[in-house]
C-alpha cells in the first residue's frame, strides 16, 4: 500500500545535521538532530538511534491551537508519551488534561513525564455511569454517560483525545485461568463511556489482539457504542516490530474520530523502518554494570547462574531439558523460558517478567546476566530521557522497574497512531 500524501515521515542529512520532516493533515514540522559523529548510510537507522538517547530538538510550536489529551489505565505513559511526540514532530503544542491509574507507582512516573494537570487514583470504572443495552453491533448507552469525578467535568468539550490501555491479562493466552470471561475485560467499556461523557473529538483503545475473542464481545460493543455516537470508527493490528522498535510485541488499536476517515494503515506505513535486532536499540550498553538498579542486573541465585553459564558455555540460546526445572523436564511448551536473547533478532514481548530468566527469554545476548531495566525501556523503544525514577531522585525496586516498564506501551505505537488522529481531526 503507497504512503498518503497527507501522512508522512522523511529523514534526510543537512550538513552535520539529521532533519526528520512529518506530514498530518494540513501540520508539519522538522526535527532536528546535530550530531558530531559519522552519519550512517541508512539515515533511519542513526536518526533514531539518537533519538533513543534523547538528542532530537523538536520545531516550534504553532499558534493554530493546542492538543488536549487525556489518559485512563495510564500505566507508566509509554502511548500517551508516543502521542505527545506526534504531536510536537508536526509543531503542534500538547497538554495532558489528566492521567487516571490505581497503581500509585505507575501514575507516579506518568506524572513526572507527562505533567498532566490531574492525576486520580481510582478504580476507573467509578469515574463514569453508564448503562448499555445489547451487545455487539446492536449496542448502544441506554442514556448519556455522565461523569462521577468532579475534577473531569471541567475538560468536558476540551479533551481532544482520549486514550486507554484496559487491563489486557484477561484477554492474553497466557491467562490460562479466566481467559476471555475475566471481569476485568468490561473495563474495556469505560473508555468509550468515559469518552462520550467527555464529548472528546477522538478515543484510542490499546489493548492485545485476542480482545476480539473475548465472551462479552467488547471490543465490537466498544465499536457500536461509538458508531452510534457519532464517531468514525476503524481498528488496526500493530507489531512494534514493523516500526522499529526492536521487539515482537502485538496490539490491537480500536481508535473513533469525530473528524474525516482515518488512515490509520497510511500513519503505519509511514513510520515503518526495517527490521531491527536489539543489538541496535542496546549496544552501547553491554558492559553495563553500574547505575543503581535501574543500569544493573538482578542478583541470581546459583542454580540460574549455572543454567546462563550453561547456555554460553556450550553456545546455545536453549536450555535442554536436563538443564530445565523437574515441572520442564518432561515438555514443555515455552521454548523461550530460560532463553538466551540472539543480537541478531528482536526481542519477544517484554513482559514485567524481564527480570526472571525463568519467565521468558530474558538472558543478554553476550553477558551472562539478564537484561537490565535500562536495556528493558530500550528495547520498549523509551528514549532514555524518559525519567523513570521516583519523585524524590531515588531509584524504585527492582519489582517496580519490571511492573511499569513490562507493561508499558512503545511510544512509536501511540506516534504512529496520533499521526492519523491529528490527519483525521485537524486536517
Amino acid at each position: 500500500m503507497g504512503i498518503s500524501s497527507l501522512i508522512s515521515e522523511r529523514i534526510f542529512a543537512d550538513n552535520d545535521s539529521l532533519i526528520r520532516e512529518v506530514k498530518a493533515g494540513r501540520f508539519s514540522g522538522k526535527s532536528i538532530i546535530s550530531t558530531t559523529s559519522k552519519i550512517d548510510k541508512n539515515l533511519n537507522d542513526h536518526w533514531d538511534r539518537e533519538l533513543l538517547h534523547g538528542k532530537i530538538i523538536y520545531p516550534p510550536t504553532s499558534a493554530e491551537g493546542e492538543v488536549v489529551f487525556a489518559d485512563i489505565f495510564c500505566g507508566a505513559g509509554g502511548l500517551s508519551q508516543g502521542i505527545k511526540d506526534a504531536c510536537l514532530s508536526v509543531g503542534l503544542s500538547s497538554q495532558c488534561a489528566f492521567g487516571a491509574d490505581q497503581d500509585d507507582e505507575a501514575l507516579a512516573v506518568f506524572c513526572q513525564n507527562l505533567q498532566p494537570s490531574t492525576a486520580i487514583n481510582r478504580n476507573i470504572a467509578s469515574l463514569v455511569d453508564y448503562l448499555i443495552d445489547g451487545q455487539a453491533d446492536s449496542a448502544e448507552f441506554v442514556y448519556p454517560p455522565e461523569l462521577l469525578e468532579e475534577n473531569l467535568a471541567a475538560w468536558v468539550n476540551k479533551v481532544s483525545v482520549l486514550v486507554g490501555g484496559p487491563p489486557c491479562q484477561g484477554h492474553s493466552n497466557l491467562n490460562n485461568k479466566t481467559r476471555r470471561e475475566d471481569p476485568r475485560n468490561m473495563l474495556y467499556l469505560s473508555v468509550p463511556a468515559l469518552a462520550v461523557a467527555l464529548k472528546a473529538k477522538a478515543v484510542v483503545i490499546e489493548n492485545v489482539p485476542d480482545v476480539r475473542q473475548d465472551k462479552a464481545s467488547v471490543f465490537a460493543t466498544a465499536w457500536s457504542l461509538l458508531e452510534s455516537e457519532g464517531y468514525q470508527v476503524d481498528s488496526i493490528l500493530m507489531n512494534a516490530f514493523n516500526i522499529g522498535v526492536p521487539q515482537t510485541r502485538k496490539r490491537l488499536f480500536l481508535v473513533a474520530t469525530k473528524g474525516a476517515k482515518l488512515k490509520l494503515e497510511e500513519a503505519y506505513a509511514a513510520c515503518a523502518r526495517p527490521k531491527r535486532s536489539i543489538w541496535f536499540a542496546i549496544d552501547d550498553l553491554e558492559e553495563s554494570s553500574s547505575g543503581g538498579v535501574f543500569g544493573s542486573t538482578s542478583n541470581l541465585d546459583a542454580v540460574s547462574q549455572g543454567r546462563i553459564d550453561y547456555l554460553f558455555d556450550h553456545d546455545l540460546y536453549e536450555l535442554p531439558n536436563e538443564m530445565r526445572p523437574d515441572c520442564h523436564k518432561e515438555g514443555h511448551s515455552y521454548p523461550s523460558v530460560y532463553g538466551r536473547l540472539r543480537k541478531d533478532q528482536p526481542a519477544g514481548t517484554i513482559t514485567q517478567g524481564f527480570n526472571t530468566i525463568g519467565r521468558g527469554r530474558y538472558i543478554h545476548p553476550t553477558q551472562r546476566r539478564s537484561i537490565t531495566p535500562h536495556e528493558a525501556t530500550r528495547i520498549q523503544g523509551f528514549s532514555d530521557t524518559f525519567n523513570w525514577m521516583q519523585s524524590t531522585g531515588l531509584p524504585w525496586p527492582r519489582s517496580t522497574y519490571a511492573k511499569l516498564i513490562g507493561n508499558a506501551v512503545p511510544p512509536r505505537m501511540g506516534y504512529a497512531i496520533m499521526l492519523a488522529i491529528i490527519d483525521s481531526i485537524y486536517g
